[in-house]
């Protein structure tokens, strides 16, 4: 990393929102660091960072590098800032055009209010796209980490990911979801088939083929295994698809309807609308498929149910008041309460990993907007006001939603921050529903 050391240094202040120090012990170049303390139902404090642009080394195999180097770079800056975690500093014109030809040093950076900066190099051997990390602390003019990265030459996103997660697990202790991706359903015609890509669009792939209705994904812990509802048998049916051997199993194909599943965080039991008695109501199953009770029993119809993180609870929706509104029960079916007043018809919740919030849509003058409101049912907040908003359900760090909007004309997938910030579109897909947001699988090879 092309960095020029300053003449001066200016004071160091410590931010307050450094609180606790951590130890990683798998770098030989690591030294002391700071984490933050984070909370999806408040105000999330940013670090503000810097990605350098990186060295090319070794021999150039395929042509490419300065091109790819420069891609990592922009991907990296897009991870970190989406993460919530960072405030991504970038040198404006004005700068580059005083500093001219130079290397800019750390002062420059001081300057533009970076605290950490990331560097490093980059090259290829003609098989990988090797990326060797390094974090330093600008304040403090040391390189607190470096690691080296490997990915397939085809797969610079992949690249990006490891070392964004990387980079908020070593300056903030928590966990990135880089890695993650949103599986949902795309409609075409009478057809309804499953599809993933990555948190930010990318990589899209359909898992299903079979010309039928494929309804309700959900995954479980791991991310590699998908649960939904499907018709292709003739019978709304619960089957179980393993993303890695992707091999397809029936767990729950009981007379009438088995839909809307959730999986508890333990991997477990399952939360499912069974039509066994003929009437909609929620079950709790093992993991398996075998009913382990009866939650609910109600004149009304239950849906869309969703685990609190400690797998304890479960919210749902329920027409039994009349109107559509969201409940609580146990997992043993008792202390049910009701969590939504306002509107008439409050539905799809999504309980927030960090166990704070629960996000959901609600019915106003004819279209849903997606609201969030605390596990009492207290501090309502609306974060759509544009098209028909839907289906939300919160990313695996609990600092993010993925909904289905139609406010530019087709159904597709965005994402926006807990707080209702950042709404962008994610999917060309011109009809899409039931979003979920899984964890990746290679976060844990």
């Amino acid at each position: 990393m092309n960095i020029s050391q300053p003449k001066t240094f200016f004071p160091l202040v410590i931010p307050l929102l450094l609180l606790a120090l951590f130890t990683v012990e798998d770098s030989p170049a690591q030294s002391d660091f700071y984490g933050v303390i984070r909370d999806s139902g408040g105000a999330v404090p940013q670090l503000n960072i810097a990605v350098a642009k990186f060295d090319i080394t070794g021999d150039f195999y395929s042509g490419d590098e300065p091109e790819k180097a420069a891609e990592l770079k922009e991907k990296i800056e897009k991870g970190l800032a989406f993460s919530l975690y960072f405030n991504v500093v970038t040198a404006d014109s004005s700068l580059m055009a005083l500093i001219g030809e130079r290397e800019m040093n750390y002062e420059d950076w001081i300057y533009l209010g970076a605290e950490h900066l990331v560097g490093g190099s980059f090259y290829s051997d003609g098989i990988l796209f090797h990326y060797n990390l390094e974090i330093t602390d600008i304040l403090r003019g040391k390189t607190i980490y470096t690691t080296e990265f490997k990915a397939p030459i085809d797969s610079v996103n992949q690249l990006s990911y490891k070392a964004v997660d990387r980079i908020i697990n070593i300056l903030t202790g928590e966990k990135g979801i880089s890695f993650s991706r949103i599986v949902f359903s795309v409609a075409s015609g009478n057809i309804k088939e499953l599809a993933i890509c990555n948190w930010d669009g990318s990589d899209l792939i359909y898992l299903t083929d079979n010309k039928s209705l494929n309804l309700f994904p959900t995954a479980d812990r791991t991310g590699e295994e998908v649960y939904f509802t499907s018709y292709f048998r003739g019978n709304p049916d619960l089957y179980k698809l393993n993303l890695i051997s992707t091999e397809l199993a029936p767990i729950s194909a009981r007379k009438g309807i088995d839909s809307s599943p959730a999986i508890s965080p333990n991997g477990e039991y399952i939360a499912l609308i069974l039509t066994v008695d003929d009437n909609a109501e929620l079950y709790l199953l093992t993991n398996r498929g075998r009913i382990v009770r009866r939650l609910t029993r109600t004149w009304g119809i239950e849906s869309s149910p969703s685990f609190s993180p400690n797998g304890r609870e479960i919210v749902f929706s329920s027409d039994k008041s009349g109107s559509v509104h969201l409940y609580v029960t146990d997992i043993e079916g008792l202390n049910q309460r009701r969590l939504t007043f306002h509107g008439n018809y409050n539905d799809t919740p999504s309980w927030s990993p960090k166990g704070d919030l629960i996000t959901y849509a609600s019915r106003e003058s004819g279209r849903f907007q997606i609201y969030t409101m605390s596990i009492t049912g207290e501090n309502v907040r609306r974060l759509t006001s544009v098209g028909n908003n839907q289906d939300p359900c919160f990313s695996p760090d609990g600092l993010h939603i993925c909904f289905v909007s139609d406010r530019n004309g087709n159904k597709e997938v965005y994402t926006m921050n807990f707080d209702g910030s950042n709404q962008k579109r994610v999917t060309s897909v011109e009809n899409a529903y039931n979003p979920y947001w899984t964890p990746g699988i290679a976060e844990e090879r």
